[in-house]
């Protein structure tokens, strides 16, 4: 059998082979040597290895070479945490500021990682997208638990990105520990992306262990996912509720807000908290974005004082040529007049001044359609939008609202902004006014409008509430509904009190 090395000489690699070979005759054989300068195979093979192994843009490992490291080479479980660390709204962001901010913003985030390991037995991963993955030798979940908190809070920081600054990324982290939540790369991996998926649902905490009953709630949110979508197909069970919005000055109502509702087939009415995050995580807020776009313009045709109707749209539909159409379609179909239209944008979605997001807004301006600044006041940049876009409208976010009759620094910040609008021409709305207390305090502070449960309730409309009431028949249980010209009773439960509150 022949035998093979490579060795170093000069600078080049060289491929040494020494065989046997037979003499003529049969007497005897002798050793020969051959040899082939074999650098540039050398360097692509190093090169076709790292492209295997290892993450082309942060340099970290790849999903194949992290999985290798759960488990010894000789199947021993090796004791420790697998922390999976996903980075929530990262799409918003890298469709908001384009693809070059996004990789950007990874780069700088395995950085940061690296830092956290520093000094310690710890190995990094790229999974895929904005996922990481760390293997870290803490047996104890305690120590688990507090190194997790530790990177929310360090990734947590504002990033720069040129001269760009950009806020911290919202971290959640799934936590699965060898050999207590399993064995092999699979999974541990899996497991822990459960448990991340459940941190993110929750919104109280942004690590989360694994459970074993975990795997039945990601199952259930799956189905609750496939529900959606057939309700969007089919329009079955999907409604749009109405609050209005007063002008203070006159009492009237100025504007209504429409929200989603949704019942679901034997499993009763579902909080929006519940499935809207699911259809931002998914192509579905488009189709529902779109669904309640139509169905907001068909409604405001038939009111009777002419108000405006406000649709929130989800920083997910600005910026990818989607939105503008949308709402060309919905205007074309119903011949609801543009400036009857008020499209209500998040600082979310305002967050970066991406040219495709200004796009978007300067061509729904350019059409008649209003444009309303929502949550004014909670993100990092609400003052320098007002001068980067058209605003119509102000809408002062509810924290600040709730707090101003008690609290000498929300009442300032809500003066700042009413003054800021009466200064631009423009209405400012206080949301979630829900006592009399917050309502004088509002018109103290010069807001224009309020909206809230002191106000109003959001209403289905008298179509819908014939459905409605088929759909709570068998409860026993009456509920008031004030119609805008009549007084409507229907039968409902508690759960449809809750969704009238949301």
């Amino acid at each position: 059998m022949p035998h093979r090395a490579r060795i170093s000489l000069g600078g080049e690699t060289l491929d040494l082979q020494i065989s046997r070979a037979a003499l003529e005759g049969g007497e005897g054989a002798i050793l020969v040597l051959t040899w082939s300068i074999v650098t540039q195979q050398v360097e692509v093979e190093k090169h076709i290895w790292k492209l295997a192994h290892y993450d082309a843009l942060t340099g970290l490992e790849n999903r194949h070479a992290f999985g290798q490291r759960l488990s010894r080479e000789d199947g021993a479980p090796l004791a420790g945490g697998v922390l999976l660390i996903g980075l929530d709204g990262f799409e918003a962001i890298s469709d908001l500021n384009g693809r070059h901010v996004g990789e950007g913003l990874i780069v700088q985030v395995a950085d940061r990682l690296r830092l956290a390991c520093q000094g310690q037995d710890a190995h990094i991963g790229r999974l895929e997208g904005h996922q990481f993955a760390m293997l870290v030798p803490y047996a104890e979940r305690e120590r688990l638990e507090a190194f997790a908190h530790e990177l929310v809070a360090l990734l947590g920081r504002p990033y720069w990105l040129g001269q760009k600054m950009l806020p911290g990324v919202t971290v959640v982290i799934g936590i699965a520990q060898q050999p207590q939540h399993g064995m092999g790369s699979d999974r541990l991996i899996a497991r822990a992306d459960i448990a991340m998926r459940v941190a993110k649902s929750q919104r109280k905490s942004a690590v989360a262990f694994f459970q074993l009953d975990m795997e039945q709630c990601l199952l259930e949110r799956v189905l609750l996912e496939q529900d959606l979508r057939r309700a969007l197909e089919t329009g079955e069970g999907l409604f749009v509720f109405y609050q209005p919005i007063m002008e203070i000055s006159s009492g009237r109502v100025s504007t209504r807000e429409a929200l989603v509702r949704w019942h679901r087939p034997q499993w009763g009415w579902v909080s929006p908290a519940d499935f809207i995050p699911i259809a931002e995580e998914t192509d579905l807020i488009e189709h529902l974005g779109a669904f309640v776009l139509r169905r907001a313009c068909w409604d405001a045709l038939v009111w009777g004082d002419s108000a405006r109707v406000a649709v929130n749209m989800s920083g997910r539909q600005f910026g990818r040529q989607s939105l503008v159409p949308a709402v060309m379609a919905a205007l074309d179909e119903t011949g609801l007049p543009a400036e009857r239209l008020e499209i209500e944008i998040t600082e979310t979605a305002a967050l970066a001044e991406d040219a495709d997001v200004l796009a978007d807004l300067h061509c729904l301006h350019a059409m008649g359609v209003r444009i309303s600044l929502d949550d004014f006041g909670t993100g990092y940049s609400s003052f320098s939008h007002l001068r980067t876009f058209h605003v119509d409208k102000i809408k002062i976010d509810g924290s600040f609202v709730r707090d101003a009759a008690k609290k000498i620094e929300c009442a300032s910040i809500v003066r700042a902004a009413a003054d800021i609008g009466r200064r631009l021409g423009i209405p400012v709305v206080a949301e979630c006014v829900e006592t009399e207390e917050q309502f004088h305090s509002i018109v103290l502070e010069g807001c224009t409008e309020a909206q809230g449960y002191f106000i109003s309730v959001p209403k289905p409309t008298a179509r819908d509430l014939v459905t409605i009431n088929i759909i709570n028949r068998s409860e026993d249980d009456l509920f008031f509904v004030k119609g805008d010209k009549m007084d409507i009773y229907f039968s409902c439960n508690d759960r449809l009190r809750e969704i009238y509150s949301m």
